[in-house]
């Protein structure tokens, strides 16, 4: 599902599409967002964002726990904040750059996959201890998150 915070107008609703995952109606199935939005369905695959316009710098606000099979950031300076992210294998970051100040967990034991040329930044303290594997560019653990077993492939 791809986060489009402006409904079923095409792109994301702008260079800085904030708003709250878990709360907000955000998700659209349309990758260029000209869908209806609907609220997030759990376990799906959670991509920031919709269309090509979502550019700028911005803070997705995430509400409680959150489960998805794999977090991919296409586009910008995205944020997640707050709440927790149960993510079951892959986190991607593309031509993006991304901060997750998130707690992480991963029920599902499968290990957690940096993929993607763009640099993913773990800021906060997790709850995950499964085997992290680096298979592309950068993951960076601000001073304060807290990974085990990370390997680099």
């Amino acid at each position: 599902m791809f986060w489009d915070a402006d409904g079923a107008n095409p792109g994301a609703g702008g260079a800085t599409p904030i708003g709250t995952w878990g709360v907000d109606a955000y998700w659209s199935v349309d990758s260029n967002g000209g869908a209806v939005t609907a609220g997030w369905t759990p376990g799906e695959l959670a991509i920031f964002s919709a269309g090509t316009d979502a550019v700028g710098t911005f803070t997705v606000t995430v509400s409680g726990t959150q489960i998805a099979k794999q977090i991919t950031f296409e586009e910008g300076n995205v944020t997640l904040s707050g709440g927790t992210l149960d993510i079951t294998n892959v986190v991607q970051a593309d031509a993006a750059t991304a901060t997750i100040n998130s707690v992480i967990t991963n029920s599902s034991d499968t290990g957690l996959n940096k993929e993607g040329a763009g640099t993913v930044t773990i800021g906060a303290v997790n709850t995950y201890n499964g085997t992290t594997t680096v298979n592309a560019a950068k993951l960076a653990i601000a001073a304060a998150a807290k990974f085990f077993r990370l390997r680099q492939q």
